[in-house]
């Protein structure tokens, strides 16, 4: 509800703009205090990429921060790029070239077409939580993932599974070739500062 107030008012860009500053700022935070973090993931809407100015908020939100733009990654949802592909093609392009890594979230349900995959200098697929519900006690559901799966191996991307719940999911991503997963199996959505603390904790454990 809250989004879509912002995105009616106009105000959705700053919000953004504030979000991936401060994401940054974290990473570096965590940077110094040693975290084993390659990376940091953040959403980008279609109005983002179709602001010209963009790229030049990006490229000065990482001089400021000083976070290296191979430590962040960009995510856009599959249906967005099914929109103004000309537009977004460009503005993808200049993140590549910029360094910063690009995913594609929810890949799986908007069924892209694959001539645009040769277009796009994507890294990453994330497959759609809803798939790997199902994937236990569906077979369709299967039978896309693997196909995802076989697919980004093939292009040299990575994949990332959505929405992992269950040690059943897991082990079928695994027998899949998945080994890359995000979910409430590993962690609940949690503050900066409540992760903060509970890898300070972790750390001090294993010394």
């Amino acid at each position: 509800e809250f989004a879509r107030l912002a995105e009616n008012n106009g105000r959705i860009s700053v919000i953004n703009e504030w979000l991936l500053r401060n994401a940054c700022q974290q990473m570096i935070q965590w940077q110094k205090k040693d975290f084993k973090l390659q990376f940091i993931a953040i959403k980008i809407s279609l109005k983002q990429l179709e602001n010209l100015h963009f790229m030049q908020k990006l490229s000065s939100i990482l001089q400021e921060t000083s976070l290296s733009p191979g430590s962040l990654i960009l995510e856009i949802t599959e249906a967005s790029l099914l929109n103004k592909i000309d537009v977004i093609e460009k503005m993808l392009h200049m993140i590549k070239h910029l360094g910063v890594q690009i995913a594609v979230n929810h890949f799986g349900t908007g069924y892209l077409p694959l001539q645009y995959l040769r277009r796009l200098p994507i890294d990453i697929f994330k497959i759609d939580s809803a798939l790997i519900q199902d994937l236990p006690v569906n077979k369709e559901s299967e039978a896309i993932v693997r196909m995802i799966i076989a697919l980004a191996k093939s292009l040299q991307l990575k994949v990332v599974a959505e929405g992992v719940a269950s040690q059943k999911q897991k082990k079928l991503l695994q027998d899949l070739g998945c080994t890359m997963m995000q979910g409430e199996l590993f962690s609940h959505p949690s503050l900066a500062n409540e992760f903060t603390a509970s890898s300070m904790q972790k750390m001090s454990e294993n010394v």
